[in-house]
């Protein structure tokens, strides 16, 4: 008998295909959806010039800190923190 390892584990839709079969039963965080993705670069003035060629909107600027959205109204998509490098410093839930 063939049990399916995702039958009543997380999501409202079911198993979604190519999920992991070894998901837990009962997750401690359960995420809904992605509130913005995180950056840290050297300059902020090219990366919010940067980002405007792509169509982010700047929401707040400050020597330390970008924050943008996209070309609808909303909440912010994108956070860019001065730092000493480029790196991707992560999604936020």
């Amino acid at each position: 008998m063939h049990t399916d390892p995702h039958k009543d584990l997380h999501s409202e839709r079911g198993a979604l295909r190519g999920e992991h079969p070894g998901r837990a039963a009962d997750p401690v965080i359960k995420v809904v959806d992605l509130a913005w993705l995180e950056f840290g670069k050297p300059d902020l003035d090219r990366a919010e010039i940067f980002a405007g060629d792509f169509g982010f909107t700047t929401v707040e600027r400050t020597p330390a800190l970008l924050r943008l959205r996209g070309a609808l109204p909303g909440t912010d998509c994108l956070v860019i923190r001065k730092d000493t490098a480029s790196r991707f410093a992560g999604p936020v839930f």
